[in-house]
């Protein structure tokens, strides 16, 4: 804040700051009539633009006025990192999978706000959408996607933050192979039978992983 009078620096007197209705300390003018108040918290201020957010007030004395100045003031969304782990290795078809995704923030706690949805590849994993933070005071907060649906092969898996109000989304991905699942076959048929008669030989496939498809 600059303290002037006539046009003239005014030196040497108090100088009182509030942050919207709070008061955040004071500070002297040196010879040029600036008062500096350095290191001042924005905790509870939200990202935004504050009109008037900042005001510096000159109580006055016996030789000048009292008044004041206010000034708007921009607080930019807080950057976010994100990490998201699986099982590693491979895992088989049809089995549960649990991904986790780890968000942090530079500054601050995320409290508990903001989601984070899962995909795999550019294609949403069903029941992994909008998946809430456990623990948004926590650091880092935590989300969580269990899936089956994964089919074989290699998979890149994506979690994304939707970020808040107060903290910008992020976004990372991980790898996962998925192996074929085992199968049985039993064949049944057979037995004794006449030159020249028919006979039916029954294939019967099976799996951990449920329904099959292909041929035998």
């Amino acid at each position: 804040a600059t303290l002037t009078s006539s046009g003239s620096p005014v030196a040497s007197k108090t100088i009182s700051f509030q942050l919207g209705n709070t008061s955040v300390g004071n500070a002297t003018t040196n010879a040029n009539g600036v008062a500096t108040l350095s290191s001042v918290s924005l905790t509870g201020v939200n990202a935004g633009t504050s009109t008037g957010a900042v005001k510096a007030t000159f109580a006055g004395d016996a030789n000048y006025e009292a008044n004041f100045g206010t000034r708007s003031h921009d607080v930019n969304r807080a950057p976010t990192s994100l990490t998201v782990a699986g099982p590693g290795g491979s895992t088989v078809y049809r089995t549960s999978v649990t991904f986790t995704a780890s968000i942090s923030a530079t500054t601050g706690d995320l409290n508990g706000t903001g989601s984070v949805s899962f995909s795999d590849g550019t294609t949403p994993i069903a029941g992994c959408q909008n998946v809430a933070l456990v623990d948004g005071t926590a650091r880092p907060a935590t989300a969580t996607c269990v899936t089956a649906d994964l089919t074989g092969g290699t998979h890149t898996i994506r979690a994304s933050y939707s970020g808040n109000p107060n903290f910008e989304s992020s976004s990372n991905t991980t790898g996962q192979t998925v192996e074929r699942a085992p199968t049985t076959v039993t064949v049944g048929g057979g037995g004794s039978t006449t030159y020249g008669d028919t006979t039916t030989f029954t294939a019967t496939i099976d799996s951990t992983a449920g329904s099959l498809t292909g041929t035998v």
